[in-house]
């Protein structure tokens, strides 16, 4: 996860202090999210959603700042929106949905069960 955030940020000035800004900013709050995830006593894939959407909460930020020279989304891009277009596949935020299998670990009496989800055919049945 640190790898590919790294990656997609080398492509944007890091000399540039407010870049600088926003990707300390953004190891910080993944710091945060992990130490509150822990303290809340989360499991611990639980605890590394919350990192990866600490790292990941501004990442729309970099390109705003790098074409508007701004954070203010009314005087350039919703930022949120961007960070959307980045992260998810553009059919899934057409339709709503994921057309991905998901797999959702949970505990059931000390058992470790992966409930997978794979879109079915009542996801498409518009399309048939």
């Amino acid at each position: 996860m640190i790898e590919e955030f790294n990656k997609y940020v080398s492509n944007y000035d890091l000399n540039n202090k407010d870049i600088r800004l926003k990707y300390n900013h953004s190891f910080r709050v993944m710091e945060l999210s992990e130490k509150y995830a822990n303290l809340l006593g989360l499991y611990e894939e639980d605890v590394k959603l919350a990192k990866t959407i600490g790292l990941l909460h501004d990442i729309g930020r970099f390109e705003q700042l790098a074409v508007y020279h701004t954070y203010n989304d009314s005087k350039s891009i919703d930022h949120a929106d961007y960070s959307v277009e980045q992260l998810f596949d553009k059919e899934e935020i057409k339709r709503g949905f994921s057309i991905s299998t998901s797999v959702v670990p949970i505990e059931w009496h000390d058992v470790k069960i992966n409930v997978l989800d794979t879109p079915g055919y009542f996801d498409f049945v518009g399309e048939v």
